[in-house]
């Protein structure tokens, strides 16, 4: 149920990547958030549209929760506020020059343990250009051996990962081979989906961080 709306001006910043056709820019880090006790924390990402220079239509999705169960989790796009977390909805729309937002505030209720949200952001009735967005999040003093260290980003056709340290990593298919290898950085490693098959992926990262993906 809304509970709060409001109107937030944010700048805008794009930033042009060759061979990476972006549909959003996402602003924020991806940074693990530690959640301590029974006290809230807030880690948000902006989201500047590419795809259109007028009002902008945008859908967000949540395709993957693994964090314990019992932890609370508040969700506010940019014109609205949530008390129980949605699996999707439909944002305002959000008005040329302006930013949108999701912004999770979270509280792990004492119960120990480590997980991420992911978030799939795309033009409302185009879910096909969808990007992903993630949510990191460990309880203090549990060590979160499992999340990524990287940003991941992807769209129909590109997947981009972007890491704070250097990171090797692989794709596998479901049968466990191996199909591509790489090495990513700083800066940011392309991977073109579309030179596989259709159908579900494993992109597993050196830190054990493994991140499903579908080739459509």
């Amino acid at each position: 149920m809304k509970f709060l709306r409001f109107s937030i001006l944010l700048y805008v910043f794009v930033i042009s990547t060759s061979g990476w056709t972006q549909t959003f820019e996402f602003i924020g880090s991806p940074q693990n958030q530690t959640l301590t006790g029974e006290n809230f924390e807030i880690n948000q990402i902006d989201i500047t549209p590419l795809y259109t220079n007028d009002t902008a239509y945008i859908t967000y999705r949540l395709i993957e929760n693994t964090c314990p169960s019992g932890w609370e989790f508040i969700l506010c796009d940019w014109s609205a506020c949530f008390v129980d977390m949605p699996n999707t909805d439909d944002m305002d729309p959000l008005p040329p020059g302006y930013n949108a937002l999701v912004k999770i505030t979270a509280n792990a209720r004492n119960i120990d343990g480590s997980g991420w949200l992911e978030f799939w952001i795309f033009p409302t009735g185009q879910m096909e250009l969808h990007e992903s967005i993630f949510f990191y999040y460990n309880m203090e003093n549990d060590v979160p051996e499992n999340l990524p260290s990287c940003l991941v980003q992807q769209n129909r056709n590109h997947i981009m990962i972007q890491c704070a340290q250097p990171l090797s990593w692989d794709i596998y298919n479901l049968t466990g081979s191996i199909l591509q290898s790489g090495f990513s950085s700083a800066h940011k490693t392309e991977v073109d989906k579309s030179q596989f098959p259709q159908g579900m992926y494993l992109l597993k990262l050196e830190d054990r961080a493994v991140i499903k993906f579908i080739v459509e």
